[in-house]
């Protein structure tokens, strides 16, 4: 039996993701967790909000064992 480890996906850092890279990140591979959100759209999102949903993404990966991808660092 594989370990989630050893089945996540590798996906660059999410410092190194520029801000239209991270919009689909999370609508790829945290679809489940936008508020509600279907997805987030890259045009209408204020540099604010994206911001929070940087410092959300980061709590998410610190709480969350069920991930399916590990970011690089």
């Amino acid at each position: 039996m594989t370990s989630m480890a050893e089945r996540a996906v590798s996906v660059p850092a999410e410092g190194e993701m520029d801000d239209e890279t991270f919009v689909k990140h999370m609508n790829l591979r945290h679809h489940d967790s936008l508020g509600g959100l279907s997805q987030l759209v890259f045009q209408w999102i204020s540099p604010y909000v994206l911001e929070c949903y940087r410092k959300f993404h980061h709590q998410l990966h610190a709480v969350r064992i069920d991930l399916d991808h590990e970011h690089n660092t």
